[in-house]
Parts: C-alpha cells; structure tokens; sequence
C-alpha cells in the first residue's frame, strides 16, 4: 500500500541534499540505463504536478529501462553464439538473472556483458566467416573497462581471446595490433575514470586498514580462511544463487531448487558433450584456475571491506556479504571449461543415440521449461506476499 500510495502523491526534493554513496566513484556507463528511466520522469510529466513524481514512480521506470536493455544484450549474445546456445539460454533466463536485470545496479549490466563478450569470443572462434571487424573492437574495448572497472573478476573471460585464431584478424601482426589497440583503449579510459573521480572514494575506516595489515602479515591463515569459508557456505550460495529472491528475503521450496539444478545440469551436460571443441586445452585450464581464484578474489575483498565493518573484528574467522548471484556470470563459462565433445568418442550407437536425443529435446523444449520456472517464481511470489 506504501507503494501503491508513494507513486500517486508527489514528491518534493528541495529539502533533500546528496552526501556521498558507496558506489560514487564507479562509472557513469554503470549507471546510464536505470539513469536514463529515470531522466523520462522528469521530462515527462507522468502525473502532472508542481514537483517531482515520488520515489516509486522512478524506481518503476529505472527498473523497466534496466530490463529492456539488459534483456536485449542477452538476446544478442542468445543469438550470436554459435555453441552452447542451450546453456547460454536456460542461465540468462534463470529467475534470478531475471531479477537482477530489473535491479536498479549494475549487477545486469555485467551478466549481459559477460555474456556477450562470450558469445562474440566463441562466434570468432567457432565461426569459420567471422572476422575480427570495428564492431568487436568496439565491444572488447566497452565490456573490458566495465568489467576491469567495476568487477574486475569477471575480466578473466578474455583469457579466451587467445584462443581465436590469426586468421580472423588477417596477420599475426593484425591480431597484436587490435589486441594493443583494446589494451590502450581500455587503459586510457580507466586513468580517465580515476582522474574524474579522484577525491571522491573517501578514506577507508580504521578497521579497515587494520584488516589490510592482518591480511598482509598472514596470508596463509587468511587463505586458510577464505577456503573454510567458501566450502563451509557452498551449498547455502548455491541456494541462494537459484532460490531467493528480493532482499534474500523470498525462498522458493527446495523442490524447486532441486529441479531448477537438475535441468541445468542436464542442460550444461548436454552441451558439453554435443559441441565440438576448438578451444585449446591450455586456456581451457587457465579460465578454469582463474574461475576458482576469482571465488577466491569475491571472499577476499568481502573479508577485507565488508566483514570488518559488520563484525567489527580483525582477522576474524568469518566473512560475511556474499552473495549466491556472484557466481551467476561465473556459470556461463562452465560448459566452455569442461567442454569435450564425448558423444563423437561414443562407440556404441545406441548410447550416442540417447545423447542426441537429449540433445534434440533440450534444443527444442528448453524454453518451455524456462517458461514453467519463471511462472512457477510469480506464484510463489504472490502466495509470499499477496495471498
């Protein structure tokens, strides 16, 4: 009823004044699309009136502009890739990718980001007409400084643009050039980022600075840690990754987690085994260390600049802030790692058989049972708060 009531009355901001916010110092770029929706409600008049629409009304047009967006990168990156279509498909519409698509963050900028620059990267790869063009330049250089700017872990998936081959820039020569030209690029643009925002970020707490000089001094107690930490909390992650919703606050039962996880699994095994692999070994076990240190890297700066802060406690045993959505873009890259074509090293016809029927069924009914999940997600939601 709050809401239903805050976005009929108007608003007014004049005794309102902006401080400081914690993610201040981050790009524009990160904020441009909620920025936007909001924008509409000050040109536009949405209930004429002397000030300003309240709170809910911009929340609203914030929301629909970040899932419009958002949602139409995924349907490129859907579109452009040419293997793991189905794993790609069922992850981006997931309830919960869904969900962070309409959050007014940048949370749904770099799942939409981290998926397309993959898709790009495997079309190049896999494609045998692609070549290297303006377009892609164009991208690499905007998902790389987003990426190195605002979650610099997921930055580990361009690992695999050394694995495209020569011959879709033209030279060796070509490939080095374009790959510098992204590198400077991207460099220029992050010191011209921290130049515009320099004085902003304000001074980290004592407590804060105490945890740093903790981590330094005993770094393998803190890796000790971080690793109890990481396998002590995996399955609640795991849950929270599929079955909550809002402020962690809106659970779906666990039969619907065990199914959601079931399908994925069969999903993402489907494509491992049905999808030629191009991507040599050696980058494959290289994004997959980097997968595991970039789990590493999440607990590590959440036990450097967020558990202190709540537990107020150095070099304490815990690490809190985590969340199940940050291992969502790390999924996509699952089928990519583990990638190795079984069903064409299947003797017996009978079993390749089965594992391309899977396979057909997958590719043809996946989207019903996509269908099914996120309509299965409304009810829940509204037997949780309406019924």
């Amino acid at each position: 009823s709050d809401i239903y009531y805050d976005q009929l009355l108007s608003t007014n901001y004049d005794s309102c004044t902006f401080r400081s916010i914690a993610t201040q110092n981050v790009s524009i770029l990160a904020h441009i699309v909620p920025a936007t929706g909001i924008t509409l409600t000050n040109i536009f008049d949405i209930f004429p009136s002397d000030t300003s629409e309240g709170p809910a009304v911009k929340l609203q047009f914030a929301r629909f502009f970040c899932l419009v967006i958002y949602s139409l990168i995924c349907y490129f990156a859907i579109k452009k890739t040419p293997k793991f279509k189905k794993s790609l498909f069922l992850i981006l519409l997931l309830p919960n990718s869904l969900l962070l698509r309409t959050m007014v963050s940048y949370d749904g900028l770099i799942m939409s980001t981290v998926a397309l620059t993959l898709a790009l990267i495997l079309s190049l790869i896999y494609d045998d007409n692609a070549k290297f063009n303006k377009w892609h330049l164009l991208w690499f250089i905007f998902s790389g400084y987003i990426l190195l700017n605002i979650k610099t872990i997921y930055s580990i998936i361009f690992i695999l643009l050394f694995a495209i081959p020569k011959e879709k820039f033209g030279t060796k020569n070509d490939k080095i050039k374009k790959y510098a030209m992204v590198a400077g690029f991207i460099i220029f643009f992050t010191m011209l980022n921290k130049l515009i925002y320099s004085g902003l970020g304000g001074s980290s707490p004592d407590i804060v600075s105490e945890q740093l000089s903790f981590i330094k001094g005993n770094l393998f107690e803190v890796f000790k840690i971080l690793t109890y930490n990481i396998l002590s909390q995996f399955r609640s992650q795991m849950y929270w990754m599929i079955g909550t919703y809002g402020l962690l606050d809106t659970y779906m039962p666990q039969l619907f987690v065990f199914i959601v996880y079931i399908l994925l699994f069969i999903t993402i095994l489907s494509d491992i085994f049905n999808n030629e692999n191009k991507i040599p070994i050696l980058y494959r076990l290289l994004l997959l260390f980097f997968t595991i240190l970039a789990v590493y890297g999440m607990y590590g700066i959440m036990y450097l600049d967020w558990t202190p802060k709540v537990t107020a406690t150095v070099g304490g045993s815990e690490v809190t802030g985590i969340q199940g959505r940050y291992y969502l873009p790390l999924l996509l890259l699952l089928p990519i790692i583990f990638n190795n074509n079984l069903i064409s090293k299947v003797k017996n016809e009978n079993i390749k058989n089965v594992l391309k029927q899977i396979d057909k069924f997958l590719e043809n009914y996946t989207f019903i049972c996509t269908c099914l999940l996120l309509t299965l997600v409304v009810i829940f939601i509204l037997l949780r708060f309406y019924m």
